[in-house]
């Protein structure tokens, strides 16, 4: 394996021999599953045997190849993938089918940060201790010459019912991503078969009584990825916030088309009349959940030494010190 430069790749890699040839082949590119090769009846480890000597010798793999259709489909996925089979089928699109399906759904808790739970805050309520939530990765993948490729991975955060506000019935899509090995004629069909699944998403959320999905449009900085963390030179060019911003817009405006969604904003747009940033819902790893416990610190701090130094901070503010202030927060 090389690099975009041609010298090898500096990070650890593993290797396979094949039992036929003796040619060492890399894990990735020969589609070896280490996990399935050892430790079968027996104790004993199961040959491997690379795609050339399968080709040229006439032999089969001693462990078959699994396939995305092994796994066990749920309601969510298949009616996002038959959404996907509807969409290219609207457009005329021709493609090898996009297979849909749910790999993780695990009960977790976000626990609050301390400062959150230290402050008094102005309603009088104390703040959760935490909030239980579901966690679920959706994945796409299609068949290229014969392989199957993972092109979108999403996960989502998922606050029901019970879970304490202000997080109670909001969604949150923690992370999306997504590689462009999709392929189509006419080409070019990313944008419907994404658009497709997180429309999908998002009615079958709604039918499921989440009120609120959450979206942090924040493309990576460059030279960092979310998810997908090969790609090919062409494709890592940092993406720039406008048109990611813009990417999700025409999503959630197709969405308000079809009645899934009422409509959608800003946070500066949506939280505009809150009297407390106790009211903002915080996600487990995003970024408001740093964001204002730091800032709840940060004042609760400056009271203190406001107190301990008397009249003397607010002499020096009136002077024309330039120090910034932590934002109020009630």
């Amino acid at each position: 394996r090389q690099d975009d430069d041609g010298d090898a790749a500096s990070e650890s890699q593993n290797w396979v021999q094949c039992d036929i040839c003796h040619q060492w082949c890399h894990w990735v590119c020969s589609l070896y599953n280490h996990a399935a090769h050892v430790n079968l009846a027996g104790g004993e480890d199961a040959p491997f045997h690379c795609a050339a000597c399968c080709r040229s010798r006439g032999v089969a793999r001693p462990v078959a190849l699994t396939s995305t259709l092994d796994l066990p489909h749920t309601t969510m996925s298949r009616k996002m993938e038959s959404a996907v089979a509807a969409a290219l089928e609207a457009k005329g699109v021709e493609a090898e089918p996009v297979a849909v399906r749910e790999v993780a759904a695990n009960d977790e808790r976000s626990a609050s940060k301390q400062a959150m739970l230290d402050r008094r805050w102005s309603s009088g309520q104390r703040y959760p201790h935490e909030f239980p939530y579901r966690s679920r990765c959706i994945i796409g993948v299609q068949k290229r010459a014969g392989v199957e490729v993972l092109i979108f991975c999403m996960y989502v955060q998922e606050y029901g019912a019970t879970c304490p506000a202000p997080n109670t019935n909001r969604l949150y899509i923690s992370y999306l991503d997504s590689v462009r090995y999709l392929e189509s004629s006419p080409a070019g069909q990313r944008t419907l078969v994404y658009h497709a699944l997180m429309v999908e998403y998002l009615a079958l959320a709604r039918l499921r009584g989440f009120t609120h999905v959450h979206v942090w449009v924040e493309p990576p900085k460059n030279q960092q990825e979310y998810i997908f963390n090969c790609r090919p030179a062409q494709d890592r060019k940092a993406m720039k916030r406008d048109v990611l911003y813009a990417w999700y817009t025409r999503m959630l405006s197709s969405a308000k088309e079809k009645g899934v969604v009422l409509r959608f904003g800003s946070m500066a747009d949506e939280f505009a009349d809150i009297t407390s940033a106790s009211q903002i819902p915080m996600f487990n790893g995003d970024q408001w959940e740093v964001t204002v416990p730091d800032l709840a610190k940060q004042q609760q701090q400056s009271a203190r030494s406001h107190k301990a130094g008397g009249g003397a901070a607010a002499a020096a503010g009136s002077s024309g010190a330039t120090r910034a202030a932590a934002p109020a927060l009630p």
